[in-house]
């Protein structure tokens, strides 16, 4: 095996473990932390000892903003494999700049308590929830670029 197609079967491993690890994560915010903070904001405060869910997510998505990448450049030659990930890193734009655009800003202020409106916050968790289906079929190109690259077939 290159030293190519190692970087390529580990980028792809750890894009796939973090994908995994963010639906977890999703899953049970959607079942249990949102919802009760809509009408407690104190359960994602942080200063006033709620989650701090900037410890799960931030590195998560740090791991995989640079896996994606790095994988994407590693398997470029592959053809099959390639057009999944560029799929997956369209997924991957768009999730992350509606999440930047709108998300990050507004759960900012429901976490500083600058925000306390329980309607807009039920509104965040609905509009939340449409990020779902983006995350699995993030998650999923990059399952199906993982087979292609092992030469498997679904």
């Amino acid at each position: 095996m290159t030293v190519s197609e190692l970087i390529a079967e580990g980028a792809l491993r750890l894009a796939l473990v973090a994908c995994l690890l963010e639906c977890g994560g999703s899953l049970y915010e959607y079942a249990v932390v949102d919802t009760v903070w809509p009408s407690n904001l104190a359960v994602i405060q942080p200063q006033r000892g709620g989650l701090d869910r900037k410890r799960f997510w931030v590195p998560l998505h740090g791991v995989l903003t640079l896996a994606l990448p790095v994988a994407l450049w590693a398997c470029w030659g592959r053809p099959d494999v390639r057009a999944w990930l560029l799929a997956s890193t369209g997924l991957y734009v768009v999730l992350r700049g509606w999440t930047f655009a709108y998300f990050i800003p507004r759960v900012i202020r429901f976490e500083q308590g600058t925000d306390t409106d329980p309607a807009r916050a039920r509104r965040w968790v609905r509009w939340s929830l449409l990020r779902a289906p983006l995350l699995l079929a993030l998650t999923l190109c990059i399952w199906r670029a993982s087979l292609g690259l092992a030469g498997a077939s679904p």
